[in-house]
């Protein structure tokens, strides 16, 4: 199975609270690094509100917050310690996902405790994303397979192709019935039938894609190797925005049609970890930190004032804002 990015290990210790970097605010705002209490790679971060989040990772690493982060607690089903778990979803506070994959197989953890608690569902095929539009609706996509369910992941259809496709990294929907999937060389897809079918859309590059996200069934952003791509037509056409040619990003959230944030590394920086915002919806994008931590994999932002996100060398930073 291939993750999100093939990061390169930083070997830079960070403290905890020590500011990153300065989000463009007043007093207090900015990025801030929190304890993770763990030195393992963080592939994914999800928060559902203000105080509660995920963040998991190699070596069977699954933390929880309920306080915005100053503490992490691990919440791991104990199932294996060499499993990898890519990708994190929950609904609310107590429904939850993880994708997860040991040795090649991999599985779906469920819970409906908040992760006191966990069932194992064994997928098929490797898979690298998850996305749920509902408790009982989702997709995983993975190598040039999608799978689905529709009773909360206890079951999974039989994986299947989606033509064309070489590696897909990242899915995501807008509701049950319109998503998209992007992955290696440019590959961007459409479904508008819950994932029936599944057509092409032109994305203009051949460079890794490795995130996607839509704030409507018009508005989108896709991340990766050199890239940043809107949309405002639902794919029709995808814009390319200007970054550095030598980031590599892996991950990118949005509050609204304006405010987002992307994270990475940068290629020619010892693979510094890479933080850009923007507040015009990617026309441009301001560099908020860079050199003072590791390479970024996931990143999770739930308004314009908070947002979250993981790397490598357990990882976590929180952005405080105005």
């Amino acid at each position: 199975m291939k993750s999100l990015l093939s990061f390169a290990l930083c070997a830079m210790v960070l403290l905890d609270g020590c500011i990153l970097g300065n989000g463009g605010g007043g007093s207090g705002t900015g990025w801030t690094t929190q304890s993770s209490g763990t030195v393992t790679v963080l592939r994914s971060v999800q928060f559902v509100n203000t105080t509660t989040g995920w963040a998991v990772g190699d070596e069977e690493v699954t933390l929880k917050t309920t306080d915005g982060g100053a503490t992490w607690v691990n919440k791991s089903p104990g199932t294996w310690s060499r499993s990898k778990s890519h990708a994190v979803r929950f609904m609310d506070l107590n429904l939850g996902w993880m994708l997860s994959d040991s040795d090649g197989v991999a599985y779906i953890f469920k819970t409906t405790d908040g992760g006191e608690s966990w069932n194992k569902y064994r997928l098929s095929s490797d898979m690298n994303s998850i996305f749920f539009a509902d408790a009982y609706t989702g997709w995983v996509v993975g190598s040039d397979y999608m799978s689905k369910t529709t009773n909360g992941g206890v079951t999974w259809q039989t994986p299947t192709n989606i033509s064309g496709s070489i590696e897909l990294t990242s899915v995501t929907f807008a509701d049950v019935m319109n998503g998209w999937v992007v992955g290696d060389r440019g590959d961007i897809f459409k479904t508008t039938n819950g994932g029936t079918t599944w057509n092409r859309q032109t994305s203009g590059t051949t460079r890794d894609l490795n995130a996607v996200r839509f704030w409507d069934l018009n508005n989108g952003w896709i991340a990766g190797r050199s890239a940043i791509l809107h949309t405002t037509n639902g794919g029709t056409t995808w814009t390319p925005q200007t970054i550095d040619t030598n980031y590599v990003l892996g991950g990118i959230d949005f509050v609204n049609a304006n405010t987002g944030w992307a994270v990475g590394y940068n290629r020619a920086s010892a693979n510094a970890g890479v933080i850009l915002k923007t507040t015009d919806g990617g026309v441009s994008w301001n560099l908020e930190s860079a050199g003072s931590i590791p390479s970024l994999i996931s990143l999770d932002a739930i308004d314009t004032g908070r947002a979250w996100a993981v790397g490598v060398t357990g990882a976590i930073v929180k952005y405080t804002g105005d």
